[in-house]
């Protein structure tokens, strides 16, 4: 029994919480910001856009749709350079992509040199590929905060779209003189660039690969696996609820996605002296996303039912999408704002639930390549989904669109209520609680999570 004991300290010595760890959550969450901050900041002002520079539409959604064509295309050579180079390699290279993107920007402010601003902004799309919250959560936060720490890395990257929404359109307004256009883009384009250097230069100098103890029993066994690229992809090719969950949260970001992006045209449809409003209604919807991923990370720390949260958030907001179905036409602006709330609320939630369901459904694999892989290949469904809305849009309206949006989200239910609840990752927590009461040994030859493969 004595020996139990010293195992258990030695244990209890193998793991440890650094106080520093929100301050590397601090730095990610301002990276992501100026990140998601860029996201919309053409299309959520595209009726002045197109005025300015005289270009067609469509280029304008796709500076929307960079972000997730970027992630659907370059995610596993990413999550391969991840774990090859480690996270603080990968993660400055991001921060210098998205810095040397909004620069490049500030030659793009003359009528005809609208295509700088477009090579600059699929610049920042690729940046965005650093946005990994459950992983810097698993790098630094033990067990009993992991989720809420996710929850504030999603926070961050909705508090940038957020201000993507809203900042613009109170700087770039219709006129006739252009030169006026020009200074109000211009100085959009002036406050992105200097605060994305001032946080590369924050990451550059401050930003650890990792702390030198593990947070938690389950980050500490991760270490002793063997990097395995080729075969984490087979395995998670394999993992049939993981794929499962990457189907329905591939349907929650399109839909997400191609709402925020068409939100311009469909307010100002129904709304045509609306146009600063669809910056205030872009901000309510991402800052009622912000409160439910807060709470969603909340929830599942207390409670853990990742299965079940999934399927609420989901079916809860396809009736929020039918409710603002209903709204749209009937002339109170006021009902717009309120239904695209409680949009953002339960579908940007759904985010957090998204990535910590996977990082259980998928361990003991990286965090860094599940939830990479979580949010990049389903992109293809945020492109489709937006190029649908807005052929709907433009061929029967407005209301047909959303009634595809609603569709989507009740499909994206029925499959969640499919996937199994495999919290692998919180068995490394019950299981280690459970020895602690027993005063069994918890020693360094522990069994293999994966007894068929070699740790390091």
């Amino acid at each position: 029994m004595a020996g139990s004991n010293v195992d258990m300290e030695k244990l209890d010595k193998d793991i440890k919480l650094y106080g520093k760890r929100w301050w590397m959550l601090a730095m990610f969450m301002a990276f992501t910001t100026t990140n998601a901050f860029q996201w919309s900041q053409y299309a959520v002002v595209e009726d002045v856009i197109l005025d300015y520079y005289n270009i067609k539409s469509v280029y304008v959604e796709w500076t929307a749709m960079s972000y997730p064509f970027c992630l659907s295309v370059f995610i596993l050579p990413w999550a391969w350079l991840l774990q090859k180079f480690g996270f603080r390699k990968i993660f400055l290279l991001a921060s210098w992509l998205n810095t040397v993107g909004a620069v490049l920007k500030l030659f793009s402010s003359s009528r005809e040199s609208f295509m700088i601003a477009f090579v600059g902004q699929w610049m920042v799309a690729a940046g965005q590929l650093g946005y990994l919250p459950s992983r810097i959560a698993a790098l630094w936060f033990g067990a009993d905060e992991i989720s809420t720490a996710c929850s504030l890395g999603v926070v961050g990257n909705q508090l940038g779209a957020a201000l993507g929404f809203v900042i613009p359109p109170l700087f770039i307004k219709m006129n006739e003189d252009k030169e006026i256009t020009r200074s109000q883009i211009n100085s959009v384009n002036y406050l992105v660039a200097s605060c994305c250097i001032a946080v590369h230069i924050l990451l550059f100098v401050c930003l650890k690969e990792q702390p030198e103890i593990p947070p938690s029993r389950a980050a500490l066994e991760q270490r002793r696996e063997k990097i395995d690229f080729v075969g984490t992809l087979k395995r998670l090719g394999t993992n049939k609820g993981y794929l499962l969950l990457a189907l329905v949260y591939g349907i929650n970001m399109g839909v997400f996605c191609a709402f925020a992006t068409l939100l311009n045209r469909m307010v100002l449809r129904f709304f045509p002296d609306a146009a600063e409003h669809v910056g205030w209604i872009g901000l309510i919807l991402i800052l009622t996303g912000g409160t439910g991923t807060f709470i969603a990370g909340l929830l599942l720390d207390k409670f853990g039912n990742y299965k079940e949260f999934s399927i609420i958030f989901s079916a809860v907001s396809a009736v929020a999408i039918l409710i603002m179905t209903q709204l749209i036409d009937q002339g109170v602006i006021a009902l717009i704002y309120i239904s695209a709330g409680s949009i953002g609320f339960f579908m940007t939630g759904y985010f957090t639930i998204g990535f910590e369901y996977g990082s259980e459904l998928a361990y003991p694999e990286n965090e860094g390549t599940s939830s990479g892989i979580l949010n990049g290949i389903p992109q293809s469904a945020a492109i489709a989904t937006t190029l649908l809305g807005s052929k709907l849009i433009e061929l029967k309206g407005v209301h047909w669109c959303l009634y595809a949006f609603t569709f989507a989200m009740i499909a994206a239910s029925l499959v969640a209520s499919i996937i199994p609840k495999d919290y692998k990752r919180s068995a490394m927590k019950t299981s280690q609680h459970v020895e602690k009461q027993a005063n069994g040994a918890l020693t360094q030859e522990m069994k293999p999570l994966r007894p068929e493969e070699n740790h390091v």
